[in-house]
């Protein structure tokens, strides 16, 4: 897993000093999107993983590889639950999303933070939701249509706890993977 978290931070590092896309359908950023989704999305099933088990679900989650390669989740119960999630699990949530989404992002200012979502609109919107119901302000979310992948930007001014429980803590479980900052 260390190898693999080594090629996200490698990618993340170069996505960062790239931008989300160039508005071509081939660019680098592409390739490198399907790189970072596998990366990335086994750390974001853990979290789900994580998730299910804590309220004892009994179904899987399963994993689904479309067309362009991107992963999909799904679990019924996982999906209702998320719908009456607690701040715990909100958290818990919030933070496999940040790690899949959101790391290696560059802010405007010192404050805000930013996530990326690629093909996605219904994460984005339990994100933002989640985020607003735990105290974060000025969310916005910018589309990028033109780019292979889709891609939206959601930008957010992080609460307390959201900076500790969620963005810190993500932080500290790559760090102990091999390492991001």
């Amino acid at each position: 897993m260390k190898s693999l978290m080594a090629a996200f931070v490698f990618c993340m590092c170069v996505l960062s000093s790239s931008g989300m896309c160039s508005g071509t359908n081939a660019s680098p950023d592409t390739t490198l999107y399907f790189i970072l989704e596998r990366v990335s999305a086994a750390i974001f099933g853990e979290r789900l993983e994580e998730l299910r088990r804590s309220r004892s679900l009994a179904d899987t989650i399963e994993q689904t590889v479309l067309g362009q390669g991107q992963i999909e989740f799904h679990a019924k119960t996982v999906s209702a639950l998320i719908d009456s999630a607690s701040i715990e699990e909100k958290l818990a949530y919030l933070k496999g999303a940040y790690i899949r989404e959101g790391l290696g992002g560059r802010a405007n200012s010192d404050k805000e933070t930013l996530m990326r979502f690629a093909n996605t609109v219904y994460k984005r919107d339990v994100v933002a939701r989640f985020l607003r119901d735990l105290g974060c302000t000025d969310i916005e979310v910018t589309i990028h249509e033109n780019c292979i992948p889709v891609g939206s930007v959601l930008s957010f001014r992080p609460s307390d706890i959201i900076q500790i429980r969620v963005i810190d803590e993500a932080i500290r479980d790559c760090n102990s993977y091999g390492g991001i900052h």
